[in-house]
């Protein structure tokens, strides 16, 4: 009889215990099923209808974000250099440059410029690739053979997410290439769908290529399109374009200047172009001076 009892009782127990795991986990159950359906109710930023945000990682004196682009179908890096005494609170200018694969090993003259008083402090953004890619052959993807996607991602999707997440004055952005970059930033002002209007202020090139093309169209067709629909009104914008005199004098220095006379010509409403010559600089060296005399201009 005790026996019987006692296995009654265990019995009792034992569904008791069942019945209360069968209920945490139905409980926990509801709540991932309530959690997962907030997620997906919850509205997409709008970027990430453009980039797919990817893993962090701190490098030696910045962060790298992958992003992948949908449009593109490709992972690209996204580099972010932050003032050592980076303020949340306040809105710093942000100055965005291509082919960052390339240029890290400026990020130190480019910091130290504000960091001496030179001038303002600003974010440092660059756009490039994983270090395993072969950038120098898929730029050429980016910026010459389909530039329209390039400049879609960096403006609807790495643009959006960087301002989301730094504290940025959206109204101080400059836009900085060389090369192919400096094409790519011609190319983005006189894009006739004009998606970059209005999103930078400044523009620092260095030796823009003109002898390629995009769409069967070379860099000068697409600036006279643009003067033909639109005119020479609400062009604003400071450039600071420069040609090393060094280079060589029937791919750069007489196209460049045919081109800086061909826009001074238009008198395009509101710009303000600055053209220099840099004595003893080649086609790889001309960069960086470009670009801290380009920074020192607009950013005093």
């Amino acid at each position: 009889m005790k026996k019987d009892m006692r296995c009654l009782l265990t019995s009792v127990i034992l569904l008791f215990m069942f019945g209360m795991l069968s209920a945490c986990g139905k409980e926990n159950s509801e709540s991932q099923a309530v959690a997962v359906a907030q997620e997906e109710a919850a509205p997409k930023k709008d970027y990430e209808n453009v980039i797919t945000i990817g893993e962090t990682t701190q490098k030696e004196t910045w962060s790298q974000t992958e992003v992948y682009s949908s449009e593109i179908q490709d992972t690209f890096v996204v580099d972010v250099c932050l003032p050592k005494e980076y303020d949340a609170t306040k809105k710093y200018p942000v100055v965005y440059l291509t082919d960052c694969n390339w240029r890290r090993e400026d990020y130190k003259s480019l910091t130290e410029l504000y960091e001496s008083g030179k001038i303002r402090e600003f974010i440092l953004v660059g756009i490039g690739y994983p270090d395993s890619y072969d950038f120098d052959t898929i730029r050429v993807r980016d910026l010459l053979d389909n530039p329209d996607a390039f400049l879609g991602m960096i403006v609807n999707g790495i643009l959006p997410y960087v301002e989301s997440t730094y504290a940025i004055d959206e109204n101080d952005r400059t836009f900085c290439g060389a090369s192919y970059g400096a094409y790519f930033m011609i190319y983005s002002m006189f894009q006739n769908d004009r998606i970059a209007q209005g999103v930078f202020g400044n523009y620092i090139l260095a030796s823009p290529t003109f002898f390629e093309s995009s769409n069967g169209l070379p860099l000068a067709d697409y600036e006279e399109n643009y003067y033909r629909k639109y005119g020479n009104e609400n062009f604003e914008v400071n450039i600071y374009m420069s040609v090393g005199g060094d280079e060589d004098k029937a791919s750069f220095i007489r196209p460049i200047g045919k081109f800086v006379k061909r826009m001074e010509k238009r008198e395009y409403q509101g710009m303000n172009l600055i053209y220099k010559e840099y004595e003893g600089k080649g086609h790889y060296d001309v960069w960086v001076p470009t670009l801290i005399d380009g920074l020192s201009e607009f950013m005093k």
